[in-house]
């Protein structure tokens, strides 16, 4: 995501508050796939900015939707290397 993210002006950006897993160890241990979405939010003065939702499971950003305005959502698959999901 840095890589994404690097050179581009503080006003391209969205700021997502991403909640800390609680006990992960626990949810691991008992195979539970706790899914929530949350809302990422522009900076102040974006004017236009597309809404944007970050779908995590057990605390891992697994999928990034783009609401885009002719109401069709582009949805980005995240993979990450060694990941055990993947596998």
């Amino acid at each position: 995501m840095d890589s994404y993210l690097k050179g581009r002006t503080k006003a391209q950006r969205l700021h997502v508050a991403i909640p800390a897993a609680k006990n992960a160890a626990g949810l691991a241990g008992a195979r539970q796939k706790k899914e929530e979405i949350v809302r990422a939010e522009p900076d102040e003065g974006v004017e236009n900015a597309p809404e944007v939702d970050l779908v995590l499971r057990d605390g891992v950003v697994r999928q990034i939707v783009i609401h885009l305005e002719d109401g069709r959502r582009l949805e980005l698959a995240c993979r990450y290397e060694g990941d055990p999901e993947e596998e």
